[in-house]
């Protein structure tokens, strides 16, 4: 199809008139378009508490599929209360020694199906109404989710019950709370739906 390959990572685009303008981070002149078709993904939302950079790879993670299976026979905690996170644990599940959910509610967000499922999975444990403070480790990687339990009053619960801290051990974490949209780069140029993902409506489909 004729097609040309350019490497770089696009750190500029300007769709207001045409033909669109993309500035790339390698490149000294920019693109020029007369369409372009963003499909620029989304990255794994993730806690940013203490830990969680620098267990990254080394039992953080926000890929059951991926990484799950570096942690046969061990124990793994599953941090979300979604789709996702249920569908995580439940993969994991199958080969993990045990898994604990952490759920900053008192129920999950997931289809009534799928919690259903893991409430009722032998192997799966659920601890509401927590959240982590921060990963520990060592030189060998991660060994537990410090986290704290929410008061009844909705509170932190710091220093108000004897229970607010918790740890989880847990030889890996994955991170499943959704995802963060790539599309900086047309904010305040395109029509954005609830979440920062492009409004795919009728009217946002192309401008």
């Amino acid at each position: 199809f004729n097609a040309t390959m350019v490497s770089g990572a696009a750190v500029r685009v300007d769709v207001s008139r045409s033909p669109f303008t993309i500035t790339l981070d390698e490149a000294e002149a920019p693109l020029y378009a007369r369409a372009l078709v963003v499909a620029t993904g989304a990255d794994s939302r993730w806690l940013g508490v203490p830990g969680e950079h620098e267990y990254r790879g080394r039992g953080v993670s926000s890929c059951a599929t991926c990484d799950g299976y570096l942690y046969r026979g061990k124990d793994v905690v599953v941090v979300g209360g979604g789709d996702s996170a249920a569908e995580e644990a439940l993969l994991l599940a199958r080969t993990s020694r045990s898994v604990t959910m952490i759920v900053r509610r008192g129920a999950l967000r997931a289809s009534r199906a799928l919690a259903t499922r893991v409430l009722e999975h032998p192997n799966i444990a659920v601890e509401w109404n927590v959240t982590v403070d921060r990963f520990e480790g060592n030189a060998d990687g991660l060994r537990r989710a410090i986290c704290r339990r929410a008061t009844k009053d909705g509170g932190s619960g710091q220093g108000a019950a004897a229970d607010a801290e918790l740890s989880v051990r847990a030889s890996a974490a994955f991170v499943s709370i959704g995802h963060e949209p790539n599309t900086g780069l047309f904010r305040g140029q395109l029509a954005l739906a609830a979440g920062g993902y492009l409004d795919m409506s009728e009217a946002g489909r192309s401008t």
